[in-house]
């Protein structure tokens, strides 16, 4: 069985500038950073679950202006900073869920002003700063 791994590389959308959806589900992605969308700034919607991303860098998104739905869910990520999802202004959903967290620092949603919901499974969560006002926020318990 020949299983690939990659990097999401600068270029790799380069000539999509008016990409507005991008599903890259169960593709062994390992590494993002913020090059990786750098010419995608009309994405409105990211799908990255179930990949092997491990680590996400400070303003990993920071090109995604325009972003309205994240989905890292499954991925191998263990620490969520704050500012690992700057740059996300429109970002309205996120989805957190079948994480391996250790933690999430309280300012990691801080910026995020038209976030509305967010579905994650991170026991912790409860003692994230309290002024983060969603209209919907999913805790799922383990």
């Amino acid at each position: 069985m020949l299983i690939i791994t990659f990097k999401i590389l600068k270029k790799s959308f380069q000539r999509l500038q008016n990409l507005q959806f991008l599903s890259l589900v169960h593709n062994e992605v390992k590494l993002i950073t913020k090059k990786s969308f750098a010419q995608s700034g009309n994405l409105k919607i990211l799908k990255l679950q179930y990949n092997k991303i491990t680590f996400l860098s400070e303003k990993t998104f920071a090109n995604l202006k325009h972003l309205q739905y994240l989905d890292l869910s499954g991925n191998l990520v263990t620490d969520l900073g704050a500012k690992e999802l700057d740059g996300l202004e429109s970002l309205s959903y996120i989805l957190l869920q079948n994480m391996t967290f250790i933690s999430i620092s309280i300012k990691a949603f801080s910026d995020l002003v038209n976030l509305e919901t967010v579905y994650i499974d991170f026991p912790g969560f409860c003692c994230l700063q309290s002024n983060i006002l969603l209209n919907k926020m999913y805790v799922i318990q383990n």
